[in-house]
């Protein structure tokens, strides 16, 4: 027996690299941060789309209203201006000095304006309601002021100029007019354009954005750039922008542009007129600084997709934990303690998922194993009793067989004796066989022609039975078709009966087709389709006579020939009559005669049974004989056999009882197989 407590200890299963959780967080986990990216970029385009619309949108409302506002300052001085010149052409005054004095009050209207105003009339040289004189050579018709008056019936404002006394940009309002009094004039005031400039130079559009003031020829009336104020905007070929800015003025464009400035920045530039006049008002910002809000929500919006991918990959990691890492993890120490040979662990199957129904199954399994290496262990021990059972029966077997095998030797010598005698008997036996043999072959020769007559005539007499029977249904056959005859005849009479009543109704509608042609013949023309029907009726009648004449005709024949068939029938009935007679008195005869016979083959079919019986007493006496002397012979045989297969059977016990030790010890072997499983 072996030592049962000397196992083997299991290898430990190596911990995988990777798990089905980091697998699949590495699947999820992507797909996750794909739809935050798509997400967060819908939004930013969105966003992106809102924020450019509204800085457009605000732009363009900004850059209206500060058209709007130097508009209200433009159109004021107008005004009061305007308000002068009317006044001059409908108040006749008596000259320069009067209008200076009278107007002097104006020279403190505004700070933005020059004091007063100034201009000349027909033989005034110039007026200033400040009291300035200007040098002998001073000409008033070169002056701008004065060409731009010339044809207008209302204040118009000039192109900047700088003022040679301050050094300060100015623009000049003037009108032509005509004095009460007829004299032609034109009237003129400055506007210092300082206080403009600083006024479009404080606007900022957009928070960063800046504004331009340009006139009806693009010159820039104002703007945060005091060198550019009073020169062309189309001038300064090395600041883009502004290259771009007149030429998209020039073209007459309004509303939002976007623009290419120094170095290819991009900038939103909003165009409108100044309402009244014919300037512009230009505001710009860089597309950065609007999109500087955007970058930010970019940035924002970043952050937000980092936070919320980190939260979620927390949630599914804590989910992926729950519902699959740690139900697998369990499931996986089970195998491992299983593949370790411990069939004790403690499976929980809940749960209705895929691992759910593995807990089961393997549940399952732990307990079938456990069941069939139980079962295995009680087998393997019950194998070893039988072995050792079966080990002690062969050694007994053994010594038996030898004994056997003595005793066959004895049986084999008394068996020649017993031999001898019983093959003289069946000698004797035999001879006894043949002459019964003899007398047997002449009975069954007699017996057989005995044989041979007995059914010639029991034949014969099943013939006449059989003619009877035949004579017999011809008779029934004969009765019926005389009976049928007889039917025929009274349904042909009632045929007849019909017919004749055809032919009346025939003559009856041949009557009325006649009265109705009379009728017809009477009404004249109306009565012509009714004659016509009437002759076609009396055509029917006579044509259903003619066919009943001729089917009484024909049913007569029928007659004549049933009546025929009716004798000749009763004349069959007779000669019938008197063959079935003739039939039964051979039938009778036949009889007697196998009566006869039957009664000499049964004597001598009892005869032949003794004779039979003779034969077959000899023949069984030399048989058994025979059969004695054989089986004497099979059981020495047998004996000598018997002998040799008691050696064999000594041989193969030894054998037996070899094999049960081998047995024993493969059973001890599977018990030892069975106790490194731990079951219990």
């Amino acid at each position: 027996m072996k030592e049962k407590n000397g196992k083997s200890q299991p290898k430990k299963m190596v911990a995988p690299t990777s798990t089905i959780a980091g697998k699949l967080l590495m699947s999820i986990i992507p797909m996750v941060a794909i739809f935050f990216v798509i997400v967060a970029g819908v939004i930013f385009s969105t966003a992106r789309g809102i924020i450019i619309e509204k800085a457009q949108s605000d732009l363009k409302q900004e850059t209206r209203a500060n058209a709007t506002d130097v508009a209200v300052i433009l159109e004021n001085r107008k005004g009061y201006y305007s308000a002068i010149a009317d006044l001059l052409e409908n108040v006749d005054f008596g000259g320069s000095a009067d209008i200076s004095s009278t107007f002097a009050y104006t020279a403190k209207t505004y700070d933005d304006m020059y004091p007063g105003f100034f201009g000349c009339i027909e033989g005034d040289k110039y007026i200033d309601v400040t009291g300035w004189e200007p040098p002998a050579d001073f000409d008033v018709s070169e002056r701008a002021w004065y060409t731009k008056a010339q044809g207008k019936t209302e204040m118009t404002w000039g192109n900047p100029y700088v003022d040679a006394t301050s050094g300060g940009y100015n623009v000049s309002l003037s009108r032509e007019i005509t004095t009460a009094s007829g004299k032609k004039g034109v009237i003129a005031a400055d506007l210092y354009l300082k206080d403009i400039s600083k006024t479009i130079a404080e606007y900022t559009p957009s928070g960063t954005g800046k504004a331009i003031l340009l006139d009806e020829e693009l010159t820039m009336v104002a703007t945060s750039n005091t060198d550019y104020i009073g020169t062309s905007a189309e001038e300064h070929s090395e600041d883009a922008l502004t290259t771009n800015i007149a030429k998209t003025v020039k073209a007459g464009a309004t509303g939002i542009k976007i623009l290419d400035g120094k170095g290819g920045k991009k900038y939103y530039v909003a165009i409108t007129n100044v309402p009244n006049t014919k300037w512009t008002m230009v505001s710009y910002v860089a597309e950065a600084d609007v999109l500087s809000e955007l970058n930010n929500l970019m940035y924002l919006t970043i952050v937000i997709v980092i936070v919320m991918l980190l939260i979620a990959i927390v949630m599914i990691s804590l989910v992926v934990k729950k519902m699959i890492t740690s139900p697998v993890s369990k499931l996986t120490n089970n195998i491992i303690s299983i593949t370790d040979n411990d069939f004790t662990v403690s499976i929980e199957d809940k749960g209705s998922d895929e691992i759910g129904r593995m807990n089961r199954n393997m549940r399952k399994f732990v307990e079938n194993m456990q069941k069939a290496l139980l079962q295995m262990r009680e087998e393997t021990n019950k194998l070893m009793s039988l072995a050792e059972s079966s080990s002690e029966s062969s050694e007994n077997m053994n010594t038996q067989a030898q004994e056997q095998s003595w005793s066959m030797e004895q049986i084999s010598e008394t068996m020649d004796g017993i031999s001898s005698a019983v093959t003289e008997l069946a000698e004797n036996a035999t001879q006894l066989a043949h002459m019964v043999s003899d007398l047997t072959e002449h009975g069954s020769e007699i017996g057989n022609v005995m044989k041979a007559l007995v059914e010639k005539a029991d034949q014969g007499q099943r013939d006449m039975v059989e003619a009877n029977r035949n004579m017999e249904s011809i008779s029934v056959s004969m009765n019926d078709m005389n009976n049928v005859v007889k039917n025929v005849e009274e349904s042909t009479k009632r045929i007849t009966g019909i017919v004749e009543m055809i032919n009346s109704i025939a003559e009856q509608t041949n009557l009325l087709s006649l009265n109705a042609s009379i009728e017809a013949a009477r009404a004249g023309e109306a009565g012509r389709g009714f004659a016509v029907v009437a002759s076609e009726i009396g055509s029917l009648a006579n044509e259903s006579s003619n066919s009943s004449q001729e089917i009484g005709k024909i049913i007569g024949e029928v007659m004549d020939q049933i009546f025929s068939l009716a004798s000749k029938s009763a004349e069959n009935m007779e000669d019938i009559e008197k063959s079935t007679g003739a039939v039964d008195t051979a039938q009778t005869t036949f009889k007697e005669l196998f009566d006869s016979l039957d009664t000499a083959s049964a004597s001598m079919r009892e005869m032949i049974t003794m004779i039979n019986n003779i034969d077959d007493i000899s023949n069984s006496v030399a048989a058994i004989s025979e059969e004695q002397s054989a089986s004497t012979q099979e059981v020495m045989a047998t004996v000598q056999n018997l002998t040799v297969a008691a050696g064999e059977v000594a041989n193969e016990s030894k054998r037996a009882s070899e094999m049960a030790n081998d047995v024993s010890g493969a059973a001890e072997s599977i018990n030892d197989f069975v106790e490194t499983f731990k079951l219990e």
